[in-house]
């Protein structure tokens, strides 16, 4: 029965532990009820493939790890997924694969890839053959087991890099078979640019006509050149205001004060006593011999240090760029030793095979023994500066004297050295230096951040997020586009939060105030519009304010064609209709250089000698011109080349972007944002 009874208690508790547990289930799900279907691993699909986030964390810390100073590096990595999503389902459509047997031959075959030794030998110091035996046989090159298998996993990431490289070269030589120029390609190729025009031409600027853009013209405008303004991933209209955080003049001046009296304290005060107990420079002390002096690429340093006035216990400003926009600072350098002294050396220096005692080999070499046992290779002689060297080794170097060897490093790693002679004695000077950086008080940040708070007090939505507001407060309002996959707001440094924010918001809200964490700005971002189309709407300002320009030079232009079209029948009827003068043009050709800046004149190959031809447009002009000579091309033809040339014009133009080739009709979902806003 006490079993019993203790069975029945534990129940009581287990039913409401589960009670518990099915409420919170039950919560969740009635938040969020489509979340136990949901995607909650994925940070992007690409055409319906998916990218894991713990592929988008490995490939971000391989990044990382290869260049740590890089900025974006979360965006490459994912990127560079996406681009390989996308090249591997077309290697796949395609069927195109690489054998084991390329694979090795790339490696380690008779007609190994030269690009694929060389990139070998910079990561691994030795060829793929050598280092596939020594993997393959570790016992007999002495490597120990945890360094074979490190080995092998260092084999098999480099051989799945060449595979992508074989597989990437495939898909390439595929692509350009498909775009071969044929006879008439290669004839129009030769006729494009084997006549060059001397014209005559009366222009008129369009920006002389006076018509006026209406609402219509721009929206027609706009539906014409709409795929110019496509995109791939829902966005948002962003307004946002930005203070740097920068010095204020006041910064500045305390720190010009500030380094002053540092400079009387220091030479009133032996050493670097004079800013003892002063955190606000940063103080280094060095030893530089003047024939090293060029190499610390100072010259303000080495101006103080080699002047004649310079004594021993001066103190002088050396550098101050207290007022400058970018890294305001003041350098204070005092020397506080000068003495005269060898600083160099001529040495020989040869190999002590590691299989041999190096103090017998010296042995020999000091005794003169001819036929010395255990060197490896011949002696070689280089110039030294003991300054550049551990002070241990430049000490017993000088201290040796010449014509005798001794040994230096390691029993498995050491080299016999001779000091052939010694340089001529040079200035050795022991200075310190007392920087000041100058950088934004908490009162100059305290404003900024006063002066932006103030601005969101009043901007407390979208519509008074406004150049008005803005400017009672000393902000200037700029618009920006943002979508899952921007790195940053404009160009706000380290914004990637406020893009995430920003992408979450809803229309209208305005961001809390927002601080880098480097602190270098200051910002706020309002969601102004939400665009889910695959286009840039007509009313984001930027496109709006292309598509404005754009349109009206069009209609401006047609307007004068209009109004001057029959006015004349030569060129010099046409200039004294349009006020203007006739001109004569040189070097006519729509080939090569030329062909950019002549193209809207293409037509004039339809024309002959003394043929009047418009008025038509220009780039920002309506011109009318007389053809006055059309010069052939004295180059003999070469169809083989032309047809080359043709073939690499026109791989490189549909090949250029092959990231929209690849992905065609496709879509792109970048879910990064749900799973980190850095």
């Amino acid at each position: 029965m006490a079993t019993l009874e203790k069975i029945r208690s534990k129940s009581v508790l287990l039913v409401s532990v589960i009670f518990v547990a099915l409420f919170l289930f039950i919560i969740t799900i009635v938040d969020n009820p489509l979340g136990l279907f949901q995607d909650q691993t994925s940070v992007a699909r690409v055409k319906g493939e998916k990218i894991n986030y713990e592929q988008y964390q490995q490939r971000a810390n391989q990044m990382r790890e290869t260049n740590p100073d890089a900025e974006d590096t979360d965006t490459q990595a994912l990127e560079s997924l996406i681009m390989e999503s996308l090249f591997n389902q077309e290697l796949g459509k395609l069927g195109i694969v690489v054998t084991d047997r390329e694979l090795s031959d790339a490696l380690v075959g008779d007609n190994a890839s030269q690009m694929v030794i060389y990139q070998f030998r910079q990561r691994f110091g030795s060829s793929p053959e050598e280092f596939f035996q020594a993997m393959s046989n570790p016992d007999a090159y002495g490597i120990q087991p945890e360094q074979a298998e490190a080995m092998r996993a260092e084999w098999i990431s480099f051989e799945n890099n060449v595979e992508q490289m074989l597989l990437g070269q495939k898909l390439y030589s595929l692509l350009t078979g498909t775009i071969r120029a044929n006879k008439v390609d290669a004839k129009a190729m030769q006729e494009e640019g084997a006549t060059t025009y001397t014209i005559l031409a009366a222009s008129k600027n369009v920006f002389s006509a006076t018509d006026s853009l209406t609402d219509a013209d721009a929206k027609q405008y706009y539906a014409d050149h709409r795929a110019q303004y496509r995109i791939e991933e829902p966005s948002r209209h962003v307004r946002f205001v930005n203070l740097d955080v920068r010095p204020s003049s006041a910064d500045q001046a305390a720190a010009v004060s500030a380094s002053t009296k540092a400079l009387r304290d220091l030479n009133d005060q032996p050493a670097m006593e004079g800013l003892a107990g002063n955190s606000t420079f940063t103080v280094s002390m060095a030893t530089v011999a003047a024939d090293d002096l060029d190499r610390l690429n100072q010259p303000q340093l080495k101006a103080f240090l080699t002047s004649p006035e310079t004594e021993v216990g001066k103190a002088s400003i050396i550098a101050n760029t207290a007022y400058a926009m970018k890294d305001p600072q003041v350098v204070i350098a005092k020397l506080l030793g000068k003495e005269n002294r060898v600083n160099g050396a001529t040495i020989k220096q040869v190999a002590i095979d590691p299989t041999f005692a190096p103090d017998t080999v010296i042995a020999q070499l000091n005794a003169g023994v001819a036929d010395v046992k255990g060197l490896v290779g011949e002696a070689q002689s280089a110039p030294i500066k003991f300054s550049q060297l551990p002070a241990e080794v430049a000490d017993t170097l000088l201290a040796i004297g010449t014509g005798r060897y001794i040994a230096l490093g390691g029993a498995n790693s050491a080299i016999a050295v001779e000091v052939e002679s010694y340089d001529a004695p040079v200035d050795v000077y022991d200075y310190a230096t007392a920087t000041y950086v100058v950088e934004p008080s908490k009162t100059t940040v305290d404003g900024l951040r006063d002066r932006m708070r103030a601005f969101l007090e009043v901007a407390s939505s979208a519509a008074a997020f406004n150049e008005e507001n803005a400017a009672i407060n000393g902000l200037v309002v700029n618009d920006a586009l943002v979508t899952p996959s921007s790195s940053a707001v404009g160009r706000l440094a380290d914004s990637r939060g406020l893009v995430a924010w920003a992408m979450d918001a809803k229309k209208g809200d305005v961001s809390p105030m927002n601080q880098d964490s480097r602190n270098s700005r200051i910002s706020a971002v309002a969601v102004v519009d939400i665009y889910d189309s695959e286009y840039v709407p007509l009313s984001f300002p930027q496109v709006r304010s292309e598509v404005e320009l754009q349109a009206l030079n069009q209609k401006r232009a047609n307007s004068l064609i209009a109004e001057y079209q029959g006015k004349g029948n030569t060129v010099a009827e046409y200039a004294a209709a349009m006020g203007a003068s006739a001109d004569t043009i040189s070097n006519v050709n729509f080939s090569g250089n030329s062909a950019s800046r002549f193209s809207p004149l293409a037509a004039m190959r339809a024309h002959k000698k003394g043929d009047v031809v418009g008025p038509v447009r220009w780039n920002t002009n309506v011109v009318v011109y007389e053809i006055l000579d059309a010069k052939e091309s004295e180059m003999p033809y070469d169809e083989a080349a032309n047809m080359t040339n043709f073939s690499n014009r026109m791989q490189s133009l549909v090949l250029g972007d092959m990231r929209s080739l690849l992905l065609g009709n496709g879509k792109i979902e970048n879910r990064i944002l749900r799973f980190t806003r850095q």
